[in-house]
């Protein structure tokens, strides 16, 4: 005997104290190769029955006994199991899965117990084919076949994994007449091989088509009559079938599938989800671009290569005193990448051009077999010594270029090439004048603040020869100076200089500010470069931005998360009749959870790809808005890296910061999703399929 029931009984709680008794002792055993209809009216036990017997329902009282082995002490997995490898459904109302076609339906159900691809494709044709559904329909959607073709559908799939049993509840319910007994005829045909126990109402139709007809009333059997003897088939099924686990490939399908249903959903959650990630993208853009554009650019200034030192001790009142005396820094010259340490020599007098007066900062240049870094950063010549020739910024050169009238839009800086800028230098009412020529136009960063760069040695020649009676300007003027300038190879070192000196020296005040300037209140050394000036102040807005950034895209993965979690939550509710089928067929709770986690994942994995698709377009917008917070024109500051170190080891993956930003996305959903696949997994096979 291959099912037997033993004094099941199963009640419902109506309420605290009030139970409904929906079986009362049923006792019934079953053989393979009988056709039993359990006939009855509605509301009289036979679909809890049904239930009972599928194990989608757990009697209060009773022992349900399969091949001979009792299922007191199953499981859930053995519950599981027993439908995956044991039972088939006939659903009154078809329950397909409607996003699948319904050569997938049939296919579905053979994943559960391991067969690979092509035995499952063949042998879901086959039985397509045997129910009367040839190739072209097996293709189609549900909705786009009629409800005979539907209930043959099932009817394949019930036979899918070859169950021992088979279970129908009211198959002809929802069908007309002539598709009813078409129908019929089909299940009587398969009852051979199979066990089957239909449900039904309808006495007629049991009678004519079932070999057995149990009558059931008020939970009780009032009868149990044989129509028709059968011989029992013994036999085994052919088909070899494991426990396994629903394939990911296959719940990314289902969840993909029913995605492509609701894709405006889809979609709005998509670009909720893709604001973060993009803004993730963006910072990263912003930080990458930034470390390039400030490296490029901080070896644009004239001076880039040379930075002012000064140093602070206490004198005997505790005071703070400038030291003046150039072995102080003696030090500096261990430092293999100095060149020279010499002293400051500041411009005394003021620069005009036709007694207009200009506005202008000054910095000595570095000695001249150390400016060919410039020379890709020029428009003209490099100054030559003894020549009295400077070279300026663009800021300078656009205000020479109101004073001799030219378009004030032009860009054309060629045309101040040449021209004359006179150093007038007052000194105890003696005027020393001097003129110099502009040879060159240093392409640095555009911060309209105007600069020119002088040869250091053409300007101490000049002061040593404006004399005040018997010494020189140099000589009056350079006793009291307090700083020195270093002089370094290379302007990419600057900063780690910088960083050496103030290490060596063991005493570091503030930088100068970014005009005046001033000591940090404390003896020790200060080190100021322009260069170095405009990266501090450079870093420090951009910094400011990944701050402002990274507080907003936090807070949009959250919301993005939640907005997820939602959908999946909706999504759990629309698809009840799916969850119901996978479970009905023996899908696990992690097959459930497979499904929804599948969804969370393609989610992520869509919102990440939007966030870069959205990042990259925003990219104008984002250099716009640095610019505008800024005042630099920084365009192309934001560049978003296209390839990766992994973990510093040396070794470059291409597109490896874009592939982590969409694994970020596909993490943050599937952490967002895990709380609604659970939901799944809890959900009753009962009351899924009731719904419907």
């Amino acid at each position: 005997m291959i099912l037997e029931l033993k004094e099941i009984k199963k009640d419902f709680k109506i309420t605290k104290n009030d139970y409904f008794s929906a079986l009362k002792g049923i006792n019934l055993g079953f053989n393979k190769g009988e056709f039993v209809a359990i006939l009855g009216p509605s509301g009289c036990g036979k679909s809890t029955l049904l239930n009972v017997i599928a194990g989608l329902d757990m009697p209060t009282s009773g022992e349900l006994i399969i091949d001979n082995k009792s299922t007191k002490k199953y499981k859930e997995k053995d519950w599981d199991f027993y439908r995956k490898n044991n039972i088939g459904f006939v659903f009154q109302q078809f329950n397909l899965i409607e996003h699948l076609s319904a050569l997938e339906n049939v296919e579905l159900v053979m994943t559960l117990t391991g067969q690979n691809k092509k035995a499952r494709r063949q042998r879901a044709y086959s039985l397509l084919e045997q129910v009367g559904i040839d190739k072209d329909h097996a293709k189609h959607l549900p909705s786009e076949l009629s409800g005979g073709q539907k209930q043959r559908v099932a009817i394949a799939r019930t036979l899918a994994n070859d169950p021992d049993i088979i279970l129908a509840d009211e198959p002809t319910g929802a069908l007309d007449k002539k598709t009813g007994i078409l129908v019929m005829e089909l299940l009587k045909e398969i009852a051979g091989d199979k066990l089957i126990i239909m449900v039904t109402h309808n006495e007629k139709l049991a009678n004519t088509y079932a070999s057995r007809v149990v009558k059931i009333l008020d939970g009780e059997i009032i009868a149990d009559q044989v129509k028709q003897e059968t011989s029992i088939n013994e036999q085994q099924s052919s088909l070899r079938k494991k426990n396994k686990s629903m394939p990911f490939r296959e719940a990314f399908k289902l969840s993909l599938r029913n995605m492509k249903k609701k894709m405006g959903r889809v979609l709005i959650t998509a670009i909720a989800g893709s604001i973060g990630i993009a803004g993730i993208s963006l910072v990263l853009g912003l930080s990458n671009g930034a470390n390039i554009f400030i490296d490029e650019q901080i070896i644009k200034f004239g001076s880039s290569n040379v930075m002012q030192v000064s140093k602070t001790v206490k004198d005997e009142d505790g005071k703070l005193e400038n030291v003046t005396k150039a072995k102080e820094f003696a030090f500096i010259k261990d430092n293999d990448e100095v060149v020279q340490v010499r002293k400051q020599l500041q411009t005394l007098g003021s620069w005009q051009i036709d007694s207009e007066a200009l506005e202008v900062e000054t910095s000595a240049l570095a000695p001249s077999e150390n400016q060919k870094y410039l020379e890709d950063f020029l428009i003209g010549e490099l100054p030559q010594e003894g020549k009295n020739e400077l070279i300026i910024n663009k800021a300078l050169a656009r205000e020479l270029m109101k004073i001799y009238n030219y378009d004030k839009d032009t860009t054309e800086y060629e045309a101040i090439l040449n021209k004359k800028i006179e150093l007038n230098l007052q000194s105890s009412g003696f005027p020393f004048k001097t003129k110099f020529k502009v040879v060159g136009i240093v392409d640095e960063i555009d911060v309209n603040q105007s600069f020119l760069y002088y040869n250091y040695d053409d300007m101490k020649d000049f002061y040593q020869e404006s004399k005040i009676f018997n010494d020189s300007v140099y000589d009056l003027t350079m006793k009291n100076v307090a700083n020195y300038e270093v002089i370094i190879k290379d302007p990419k070192e600057l900063n780690n200089v910088k960083n050496w000196i103030y290490q060596e020296d063991g005493q570091e005040t503030s930088q100068m500010s970014f005009s005046m300037g001033s000591f940090g209140g404390q003896a020790g050394i200060s080190v100021v470069s322009f260069a170095l000036i405009f990266q501090t102040a450079l870093s420090t807005i951009i910094n400011i931005a990944q701050l402002v950034m990274i507080a907003f895209l936090v807070i949009s993965l959250i919301v993005s998360s939640i907005l997820i979690a939602i959908v999946l939550f909706s999504s759990i509710l629309e698809r009840r009749t799916e969850i119901g089928i996978l479970k009905a067929v023996g899908a696990r709770k992690k097959d459930i959870m497979r499904v929804f986690q599948s969804e969370a994942i393609l989610l992520g994995l869509f919102s990440g790809l939007l966030g870069i698709g959205v990042s990259f377009g925003l990219i104008p917008i984002a250099e716009s808005a640095v610019n505008y917070f800024s005042e630099y024109n920084v365009s192309g500051i934001i560049q978003i890296p296209l390839t990766g170190e992994l973990f510093n080891t040396g070794i470059t993956i291409p597109l490896l910061p874009l592939i982590v930003l969409v694994l970020i996305s596909t993490t943050v959903a599937f952490i967002a999703g895990y709380l609604p696949s659970r939901k799944a997994t809890k959900m009753q096979v009962i009351d899924a399929l009731r719904d419907e």
